[in-house]
């Protein structure tokens, strides 16, 4: 650095002329200026980095979503930002539990946590204490993206300032960050999960580790806060901060040699998360924190090369199974390009010390923590199932307590990330540390366009959607919700085919359910929540209450008739209730005991034809279907037509894979008829009738009725 009262001449002599201008102004208007100025301006590069990322955000998401009464983009995904936004309203309506991230309002009426919503709890938490204040719609999510792209440039920015010294520098490489394609990728699709400036402070306190955080006290303080932070977004991070930390560790233990300190500081943050999940509520409640799926959603070791239709210039390449997708971690062409050249640059920086054996020494324990972590992290991150592109190398085989434990963050390719943004770093500054000031700004300008240039494809993608106002229209409506809604007599929705039910329309009956104040029983939650809903409801229904009403899947409608309920078709639903609307007709009791598969479209049949209703089956032939939903439980089946004394009846579900026993057959001239059990609920039954003899078999009806004990 130049000095204002005297300094090396040689070194002014050595700077351009309008270098030298400049930073003699800057250093001047440093010691002229007020102590809040100066201030400022060492923190010069960390606002730069936070103003780049809230442009970067802007340009991608506009500003419409900073509206919070704006919700209607929200729901429309039916998606998981769609799970983040009711998880929070449902949040916010029920009533303060303890610990405080508890609520039952969308798992009536057992307990579940706000951590398994992906609501951001730390966030829902505040917001719900200033409720009371705020507008009915209220989503904070938009200003949350606009928070998470700042902190992504601000702290981006303090780590680039220690290598590149330089403001022009460094406002150049934070672009690499703020539009790194894994945070692209998460941002309003697991929105908690684009919080990854929670991984760079980690990172932060490892390069400064001389400078400040070397002191003990600072250590604790700076790996606590984080750990709180981390069990109070998502519990992910935890995994990623964690393989930071140890690091950071064996950074400090090389320093010190005390063990003590080590301990001292893993205790920090795994205490502090340990309070923050505690209050989140993530050690109450009926969600599980383990799940099935370890080695599906891994990465592959193509995976820092796949862009996976995201860029411009390089192709996408295979992965083993969709699951693989959450191991994304697309470095950009930049990125890539720039690595070797980087490694090229630091060599030639360094070629006067590459034959000194101390240099290689003290570089190599510089980089021990950095090995640490990207070794770690790039063993986890790959599962026990080994892959490159779509082939799937070797499984590693695990004693079931190791794999119980792993299966807590079973998404395990999301672990890659600590390497991703190491190789970021490394890129961006080891070839530019000792660099001319001339060349470091040329090689960050290309390589920064580059980069911008080969991510193109999602940058327009997202600043083309983002810009255009959506309106949500409530699926959930007609005269059966409404009267149901209005009448202010229901306080619970209970859904009794919890499994069978596709998620949309969870998210469809959630809507409605917040638009009166309903609670919910079951919904789409992060982790499963056990069997206890499903078991919950039937054992409500034996005993229906006047305050609640059930919903039935329309496929599975045999079922309703078991219960002494009123009964109204409700599009896809069918609604239960103990008291009768006054406006809508129900549905007859008599038909949700039996249905009648009536024939004339030539469907299901083989060497046959449908004739006037008469269903024809040729020598030789045979008809099949009609693939109906059978709720468990015993039916009767009389099946009415002539010639099936030379059939053969059999049936199966869930397209031939199951069959079924036929008990008590009787066939005489006028039809057969038998009894099925069905020990669960099942998919798609069929009744396959083939003709063994020399005539038409003739059927009229085939008849499915449910045996009520």
């Amino acid at each position: 650095m130049i000095k204002v009262n005297g300094g090396d001449r040689a070194e002014k002599k050595s700077l351009p002329g309008w270098r030298h201008k400049v930073e003699s102004k800057c250093v001047m208007a440093k010691v002229k200026c007020n102590p809040v100025m100066d201030k400022i301006w060492r923190q010069r590069n960390l606002i730069l980095g936070a103003l780049i990322g809230a442009v970067c955000f802007v340009y991608l998401y506009g500003t419409k979503i900073l509206d919070p009464t704006y919700d209607d983009w929200l729901l429309v995904s039916h998606g998981d930002l769609t799970q983040h936004y009711q998880g929070w309203q449902f949040f916010r309506n029920s009533e303060w539990k303890f610990p405080l991230g508890l609520f039952n309002t969308l798992s009536y009426p057992i307990d579940t946590t706000i951590i398994y919503m992906d609501s951001i709890p730390l966030v829902a938490v505040f917001f719900k204490l200033l409720s009371p204040i705020l507008p009915s719609a209220f989503q904070y999510f938009g200003w949350w993206g606009m928070l998470c792209f700042m902190l992504q440039g601000a702290f981006s920015a303090k780590i680039l300032e220690k290598y590149l010294k330089s403001t022009p520098a460094v406002c150049m490489g934070v672009f690499f960050f703020t539009t790194a394609a894994i945070v692209l990728f998460r941002m309003y699709m697991h929105t908690s999960l684009a919080s990854q400036w929670l991984i760079l402070l980690g990172i932060l306190f490892l390069v400064y580790y001389e400078e400040y955080f070397k002191h003990y006290k600072h250590a604790l303080i700076g790996w606590g806060i984080l750990g709180f932070l981390c069990g109070a977004i998502h519990p992910y991070f935890l995994a990623l901060c964690g393989i930071v930390l140890l690091g950071f560790v064996c950074r400090d233990f090389i320093e010190n040699r005390k063990f003590k300190r080590a301990v001292g500081l893993l205790a920090s943050f795994i205490g502090c998360a340990a309070v923050a999940v505690y209050l989140m509520g993530g050690f109450s409640g009926s969600a599980t924190a383990g799940g099935t799926g370890l080695g599906t959603y891994s990465f592959n070791l193509t995976g820092f090369f796949n862009p996976a239709g995201w860029s411009s210039l390089l192709p996408t390449l295979g992965t083993v199974g969709g699951g693989q997708i959450e191991g994304y971690a697309y470095l950009g062409a930049g990125v890539l390009a720039m690595l070797p050249v980087s490694l090229i640059l630091f060599l030639w920086n360094n070629r006067k010390s590459l034959k000194d054996r101390q240099w290689w020494i003290g570089t190599l324990l510089r980089a021990i923590p950095w090995i640490v972590i990207c070794g770690i992290s790039f063993a986890v991150s790959l599962s026990p199932k080994i892959t490159f592109n779509d082939k799937t190398l070797f499984t590693i085989p695990l004693p079931n307590i190791v794999e119980s434990l792993w299966s807590i963050f079973r998404a395990t390719g999301r672990l890659i990330w600590p390497v991703v943004y190491i190789l970021m770093i490394f890129a961006v500054c080891a070839g530019c540390y000792k660099s001319p000031y001339w060349l470091k700004q040329a090689v960050l300008l290309v390589f920064v366009l580059l980069q911008l240039y080969d991510l193109r494809p999602v940058l327009y993608s997202r600043h083309d959607s983002y810009r255009q106002e959506v309106v949500y229209t409530p699926s959930i409506t007609g005269p059966v919700w409404e009267e149901i809604g209005e009448s202010g007599k229901i306080k619970h929705l209970m859904v009794r085919d919890i499994y069978t039910t596709g998620m949309e329309y969870f998210y469809q009956l959630a809507e409605y359910a917040h638009r009166y104040g309903i609670d919910q029983n079951y919904y789409h939650y992060g982790h499963s929540i056990g069997t206890e809903p499903a078991q919950l409801v039937v054992e409500g229904l034996e005993n229906p209450r006047d305050d609640t009403m059930y919903v039935f899947n329309s496929k599975f409608w045999l079922r309703c008739g078991q219960y002494d309920m009123h009964y109204y078709q409700a599009g896809y639903f069918i609604v239960g209730l103990t008291w009768q609307l006054e406006n809508v007709e129900e549905i007859d009791p008599a038909t949700l005991s039996s249905v009648v598969w009536e024939f004339g479209d030539n469907k299901y049949l083989s060497s046959g034809e449908d004739i006037e209703g008469i269903r024809h089956i040729h020598p030789g032939g045979f008809s099949f279907g009609p693939y109906y939903y059978l709720p468990e439980g015993r039916y009767l089946v009389t099946v009415e037509g002539t010639g099936l004394e030379t059939a053969n009846l059999s049936c199966t579900h869930d397209n031939g894979t199951g069959k079924l026993d036929t008990q008590q057959l009787e066939i005489d001239e006028a039809g057969a008829i038998f009894y099925i059990e069905v020990p669960g609920d099942l998919d798609g039954f069929e009744l396959v009738i083939r003709n063994n003899g020399t005539e038409d078999i003739c059927l009229d009806k085939i008849t499915i009725q449910v045996v009520r004990e």
